[in-house]
């Protein structure tokens, strides 16, 4: 079951992004401010969709953001609306899978996506991929 939903909103990618709502900017301002991070500081997305996280960290400025999505429309769709954005990595792979390069980030966010994951492998491999004071902003 769980599946089935992590893949449907790939099947209306489009639809998906005309009808999701965005997120306050507050919720943005208090996930920057508690995790302290800089313009400049690394951002990890996990199962970033149609983007609507990633334009609320571009809109204050944090544009280091590499983003990782299962859904290959979703993927296609974020990755054109930030093309012009050259720092904005997108890549269509489970996070399971996503391979660890040695990257380390300053914050790992999830919108409304990291339920998807088993959970045992999910924390653990996130907190391998954040620095000694990295944050969490799943929401």
């Amino acid at each position: 079951m769980i599946k089935e939903r992590k893949e449907t909103f790939n099947e209306v990618a489009k639809e998906y992004e005309r009808i999701r709502p965005t997120y306050p900017k507050e919720l943005f301002y208090d996930i920057v401010e508690y995790s302290e991070i800089k313009e400049n500081s690394e951002i990890l997305e996990i199962g970033f969709g149609t983007g609507k996280a990633t334009q609320g960290f571009v809109d204050l400025g944090y544009k280091n953001i590499t983003c990782i999505e299962l859904g290959s429309e979703l993927a296609k769709l974020t990755k054109e609306k930030f093309r012009k954005e050259r720092t904005i990595k997108v890549y269509n792979s489970s996070f399971e899978e996503l391979n660890e390069d040695g990257s380390k980030f300053d914050l790992a966010i999830s919108a409304t996506a990291f339920h998807f994951i088993n959970p045992e492998v999910g924390y653990p491999k996130v907190a391998r991929l954040l620095n000694e004071r990295g944050s969490i902003g799943f929401f």
